[in-house]
């Protein structure tokens, strides 16, 4: 298993900047194929729905959705990085 920080939440999330971005993406990409699995704390969701408001400016309704990410799968969290990726 492999713990993903908010910086790499915020970065698949938001989708910026791209290189960091395109590194997270790669990050889960390489967890899938060697068949490990990505998990986020509680910790973390909070830092992410904290940053998200107050330096992203992103209300508080739509910094919630960010609570459900903490308690996905790695197949979710990749599917939302192939997203960002397109």
């Amino acid at each position: 298993m492999t713990g993903l920080d908010a910086s790499v939440m915020l970065r698949l999330m938001l989708g910026q900047p791209a290189d960091q971005a395109a590194r997270a993406v790669a990050l889960l990409d390489e967890l899938s194929r060697s068949g490990r699995h990505a998990v986020v704390s509680d910790l973390v969701v909070a830092e992410a729905y904290f940053a998200l408001q107050h330096h992203y400016d992103v209300s508080k309704k739509d910094a919630v959705l960010t609570e459900s990410i903490g308690q996905t799968t790695d197949r979710t969290l990749r599917n939302v990085a192939v997203d960002i990726a397109e």
